[in-house]
């Protein structure tokens, strides 16, 4: 059954999730901000297929128990609705400057 948009909207905005790891958060974050699978990887020092799972294990994870599409652009509407809870330590990184930071150089934020 397909949930119809304010069904969606508020399935999304009732589903809380807690205990994302710093680094679930930093993948999280790139995505709310349109960083592409590539970007994240090449910053991560981690390879695209990986983020691509992580990003999908935290997709099936999030939304598929509230019977939402474990899909990429589902779940960062779902990040972006959760700044305030869930994913506040998402927009932290991006707000310090963290969301990049590699683990060969701690507090050290990737610049490009």
């Amino acid at each position: 059954m397909t949930l119809q948009p304010g069904e969606r909207l508020r399935e999304l905005q009732a589903r809380h999730f807690e205990g994302l790891t710093r680094r679930q958060l930093q993948l999280l974050g790139a995505l709310d901000l349109g960083y592409l699978v590539e970007e994240i990887a090449r910053a991560n020092s981690i390879t695209a297929g990986t983020v691509r799972r992580e990003l999908g294990m935290l997709a099936v994870r999030v939304l598929e128990p509230v019977g939402l599409p474990p899909y990429r652009g589902v779940l960062r509407k779902w990040v972006s609705l959760h700044y305030g809870c869930c994913t506040r330590g998402a927009m932290q990184l991006v707000e310090n400057g963290h969301l990049f930071d590699r683990g060969d150089q701690p507090g050290a934020a990737w610049t490009g």
